[in-house]
């Protein structure tokens, strides 16, 4: 196990895992990368970090979070969305009206808790998914 320093705060943090691997992208060949946790932020994060190049291979176009969903799991998805927000409140206790989404795909959480009053920002790899949440939401993603 390793212990690396956390990017935030600088303290260090306590490893998952370290056999991870993405199957889903470059042909079911990834680099190997570990998850750690810190503590102190409560922040998890995955090492080594990668720059935008590298990451691009993983968010091709087709990634299936720019891809829109039908019928049933289309459904399942607005349930999930439903349950999400609901827990942000929950552990906000509805003081926190601003919404930072790491990883926001096409942008269709951002919109619902935009509509819900939510204040929101997101960070989306993906250039299909910025597109997207663009053009259909009105949402700019970074």
């Amino acid at each position: 196990m390793n212990s690396y320093c956390c990017s935030l705060c600088g303290k260090k943090t306590v490893e998952l895992f370290n056999d991870g691997k993405d199957f889903f992208v470059n042909d079911g060949v990834s680099s190997d990368f570990s998850i750690n946790f810190c503590e102190e932020c409560g922040v998890a994060f995955s090492f080594p970090t990668m720059d935008n190049e590298e990451l691009a291979s993983y968010y091709p176009d087709d990634f299936e979070a720019f891809v829109s969903k039908k019928s049933f799991a289309a459904v399942l998805q607005a349930i999930k969305y439903k349950s999400d927000l609901k827990l942000i409140r929950k552990e906000t206790n509805n003081d926190s009206n601003t919404v930072f989404e790491i990883g926001a795909g096409r942008g269709e959480f951002l919109a619902k808790i935009l509509r819900a009053g939510f204040f929101i920002e997101g960070i989306e790899p993906g250039i299909a998914g910025r597109n997207f949440a663009k053009k259909n939401y009105g949402i700019t993603l970074q």
